[in-house]
């Protein structure tokens, strides 16, 4: 993460604390200084480039007797005409390394602030007993490093507690010939040195981690852990590495002491002995070891900056935030809850406002800005930056970078105010996506996952809902086979004189056939007859006048005598066959067929008076047969139906088989994707748990658990929306009913709307699930069962009943305070565990305004800055605060003061020092914070002293 050119924040800087000039002609081993000034100027910018050449940023020069008093002046030189080159100015410190009477002479670093005059920083030596000519020969050579006669605490007092011109003290190598080292100090001294709360920081040659991690006992890892009675301290002692360097380059691999040899990154808003000083008062927070820059870890998305101009209460201004911890303080009505709201709407967040009053609040700040009003954003998201303009308190726009369709989704952030910190704790969904944001991506593609699987079931719901009625159309057919059977089983026995007679029939129905179409033929040719009319004479008379006359005349004639004779021979041959087919029809035989069909006839119609009188009538017999057929090729196609649907109630319940191995459907995989999502919720649970601080006793002061389907009050309200009507079945009724489903399904850990879907068929069935205590024949029973009806249940069975998310308060002893849906806890305590939580989870920016209202001092102070502090380097956070424990114990990177300037808002400006933007290192920013936060130093001192501390 690249910080922005204007940020005024504290931020790491690579530092150097103990280097050794050319001016140490004692221990340099690389060139000495010249003689002249060109080579004292070379060799400095030749020292100089070197440390822009390992981007070095801080460097304290402390040469042995400040041998270097003289070659300063040339390194700071060299700082200024290369500071253009490398694009940075590397800050330097004057000062000296001095032996101190402390055992056999520990070593200690004596630094003062950049702009220190050395003349001043020489005569600290000289009160030190270390007179220039205890310190150099007569030919200027620099001596041995003696030791003065002063007292250690005495050394500290010079050094460290004049304010008009401060210096600090740091222990040099004290595992070599310092204070650290037990075999050539005695150990009443390491003591002395060590438990003087003066004494801020040591220089080591490793990371104090290294010391820690390290197995077994040691003097240095005792020191570093503060256990040990004999060097207990109330504070931590800060460690720093340093070069000593005593050449400018290394002369083989395994060389030592060169520049750039080691570094320490020490967390500053601006280089100073102050700043310095509270980096070792709080070297947690501020100091870090390794060879990359700290702010290269910080990958999680956060603001940049906020620009307000126009606005009507607030002054033209912009803020760079810091990415770790940003305080904004001052008085009421300057401003700062009016920041938080502007960033709201630029960031469009206002649909994630919990609580009417919160909302209201934002629109009436809203109305503050003013058609020429703009509220201008910078957000960095995976090391790409937006600006995005919120213009006369419209929704913002991107003026610069990629489009981004859904800002409030794109870059989500936490923005909240006591109010609704208090309105989660009393809402039990809320509670529950203090989990559900730990997992969110992952929660995303599971809900995904879960709504294309409902989708299908649905899908197979639809299919399977014609089931019912498939299986009473079924049955209806069935019913009606059998009865086709049964009127076919009675006309059996007649089944023979029936199909004699049915032959009969069919013989009557050919002759008559015969008879009809033979009397077709007859009328048809007859009135072709009548319809033909030819004569050839006729036409040939037209040709009387023609030049063949009689010959036309001639085949006229011939030809009508031929028409004519076809009329003859045609009206013979129909009269024959009119004739020859009486004659067949009448034939003998035919005619004993004829008396043979009505004998038969007189029977069948005896026989039919016969069947009508048990109700069955002879003639529909075919029938029957027919209709039979139609019923068993519907119950075929039926059946086939219901057994696709079987298939889709395997696929959708799933099958087990007699061996009881279990086939799942997608019910069963839909009730995996919720227990993924339950196992989910679990480790956030765990991760949040991890996140909050510990009591004193080493527990989470918060603790988090999931249970599955855990949720009785949410299943509860879901299945009241089926109640149909209250005046048949109270509330209450259908509560007991449903508890005892829940009760049961959580012995099971199965989701209650399954033991219901269970219970319902049971029930159906005629059995008493165990677990309920009605009886069957209980009129509820017949309402609940009226109303549960198989597609509400499922409906149901697509709804997922909330897993129970359980937060708890534990005091500093251990013991249990109480959780968040219980009675026990004041607004003060359930706000303390959200907020530790909304603190403690995910990585994106979270602003809260004013979150001490409700605690007290004594929560900020134990439960709320250290949560701070720790999880300030894994995301960005943004409080506006009136109590001192943020900004100072939790070591804001950043303190915005404000103040009121001609009516509106705006950054407080302190006398002597400008601007109250920055760290505490800074002098403005440390005199608002007393003035705003404490009544002012005077004020501050007398409450101390009445404290009697």
């Amino acid at each position: 993460m690249q910080l922005d050119p204007k940020y005024k924040g504290a931020r790491f800087y690579k530092c150097d604390l103990q280097m050794q000039t050319p001016a140490d002609s004692a221990h340099w081993l690389g060139a000495q200084m010249g003689e002249n000034e060109s080579d004292n100027q070379a060799a400095a910018e030749a020292y100089i480039k070197r440390c822009y050449e390992f981007g070095i940023e801080v460097i304290a020069i402390t040469d042995h007797n400040f041998a270097s008093k003289d070659f300063i002046p040339y390194l700071q030189q060299a700082v200024s005409d290369l500071a253009g080159r490398y694009g940075y100015r590397i800050v330097l410190f004057p000062g000296f390394e001095v032996a101190s009477p402390v055992g056999k002479g520990a070593h200690f670093l004596c630094i003062f602030n950049p702009d220190s005059n050395l003349e001043t920083i020489d005569s600290r030596l000289t009160q030190l007993d270390l007179p220039p000519d205890r310190r150099f020969g007569k030919n200027g050579q620099c001596l041995p490093m003696p030791t003065g006669n002063i007292t250690y605490e005495r050394m500290l007092e010079i050094i460290q507690d004049d304010r008009s011109f401060p210096g600090i003290c740091i222990g040099a190598h004290p595992n070599n010939d310092g204070v650290m080292d037990s075999d050539t100090v005695e150990q009443w001294w390491s003591q002395e040195v060590i438990r003087n709360e003066n004494f801020f920081c040591m220089e080591l040659p490793k990371p104090r981690e290294d010391y820690i991690a390290k197995a077994g006992s040691s003097l240095i890892k005792s020191v570093l852990l503060n256990k040990d009675t004999r060097h207990e301290r109330r504070r931590f002692l800060a460690t720093v590495c340093s070069s000593d360097c005593k050449k400018l380059t290394a002369t083989s691999r395994d060389d030592t002491n060169y520049i750039g040899f080691r570094h320490t990154w020490i967390k500053m808003s601006q280089p100073s002995i102050e700043a310095l000083r509270q980096a070792f008062l709080d070297h947690e927070s501020r100091i870090r070891f390794g060879t990359k820059r700290p702010e290269e870890g910080y990958s999680y998305p956060n603001i940049r900056t906020i620009q307000v101009n126009g606005a009507k209460f607030l002054a033209n201004q912009e803020i760079v935030f810091s990415p770790n911890l940003t305080t904004i303080i001052g008085g009421r009505g300057t401003g700062k809850s009016t920041i938080v709201e502007y960033l709201r709407v630029a960031l469009d967040q206002e649909a994630a406002i919990r609580g009417d009053e919160p909302r209201k609040n934002l629109q009436k700040l809203k109305r503050t800005l003013q058609r020429e009003s703009s509220v201008t954003i910078q957000i960095e998201k995976e090391g790409q930056l937006w600006t995005i303009e919120s213009a006369g308190g419209n929704p913002p726009l991107v003026t610069e970078g990629q489009d981004i369709p859904d800002l409030a989704r794109f870059f989500p952030v936490r923005i909240l105010s006591q109010r609704e910190i208090y309105a989660i704790a009393e809402d039990r969904d809320a509670r529950g996506r203090l989990v559900d944001d730990v997992i969110r991506s992952d929660l995303d593609e599971l809900e995904r996952r879960e709504r294309d699987m409902s989708a299908e079931i649905r899908k197979l719901n639809q299919q399977i809902a014609s089931l019912p009625e498939l299986m009473q159309r079924e049955k209806a057919l069935e019913t009606e086979r059998q009865d086709y059977q049964l009127r076919l089983k009675r006309l059996k026995d007649m089944e023979k004189p029936l199909g004699r007679w049915k032959g009969l029939l069919a013989e009557e129905r050919f002759f008559k056939a015969i008879e009809d179409q033979a009397a077709g033929i007859s009328e048809s040719m007859k009135k072709a007859f009548e319809d033909i009319e030819f004569s050839a004479t006729v036409l040939g008379s037209e040709l009387k006048e023609a030049p063949n006359h009689e010959l036309t005349e001639a085949i006229a004639r011939q030809a009508d005598r031929l028409a004519e004779d076809l009329r003859e021979n045609l009206e013979k041959a129909l009269n024959a066959f009119d004739h020859g087919l009486k004659d067949l029809l009448n034939d003998e035989d035919v005619a004993k067929w004829r008396a043979t069909f009505e004998i038969e006839k007189t029977k069948f119609e005896a026989l039919r008076h016969e069947l009508s009188g048990q109700g069955t009538d002879p003639d529909q017999y075919l029938d029957y047969q027919r209709q039979l057929r139609e019923r068993e090729v519907q119950l075929v196609e039926i059946r086939k139906r219901i057994k696709s649907i079987d298939e889709l109630l395997q696929r959708r319940d799933g099958t087990t088989s007699n061996d009881g191995r279990r086939e799942p459907g997608l019910i069963d995989n839909l009730h995996d994707i919720w227990k993924k999502a339950t196992e989910l919720r679990a480790q956030a649970s765990q991760q949040l748990t991890e996140s909050v601080p510990e009591t004193k006793t080493g527990e989470p002061f918060v603790k988090v658990s999931v249970e599955r389907y855990g949720d009785k009050e949410g299943f509860l309200v879901k299945i009241q929306e089926e109640i149909r009507d209250g005046r048949r079945i109270s509330l209450a009724d259908w509560d007991d009913f449903m508890g005892a489903v829940f009760n049961a399904a959580r012995q099971k850990k199965e989701p209650p709307t399954e033991i219901l879907v269970d219970w319902m068929k049971s029930i159906a069935s005629g059995k008493m699930p165990v677990a309920c205590n009605w009886k069957l024949d209980d009129r509820r029973m017949s309402v609940i069962t009226e109303w549960l009806t198989n597609d509400r249940l499922q409906k149901l069975r697509l709804w997922r009943t909330p897993d129970l998310v359980k937060v708890e308060l534990f005091r500093q002893d251990g013991s249990l305070v109480g959780d968040l849906a219980g009675p026990k806890l004041s607004v003060g305590q359930r706000c303390t565990a959200v907020l530790a939580l909304l603190l403690a989870q995910d990585i994106v920016p979270v602003i809260i305004d004013q979150p001490e209202e409700d605690l007290d001092n004594e929560f900020v102070f134990q439960e709320l800055v250290p949560l701070l502090r720790k999880i300030k380097g894994k995301r960005q956070i943004l409080v506006v605060t009136h109590n001192a424990n943020i900004p100072v114990n939790a070591d804001a990177e950043l303190i915005v003061a404000l103040e009121v300037k001609d009516e509106r808002g705006a950054q407080k400006e302190v006398a002597q020092f400008g601007k109250a933007i920055g760290a505490l290192d800074r002098p403005a920013v440390k005199t608002a914070v007393e003035t705003i936060m404490e009544g002012s130093e005077e004020a501050f001192r007398c409450r101390f002293e009445k404290y009697g501390f």
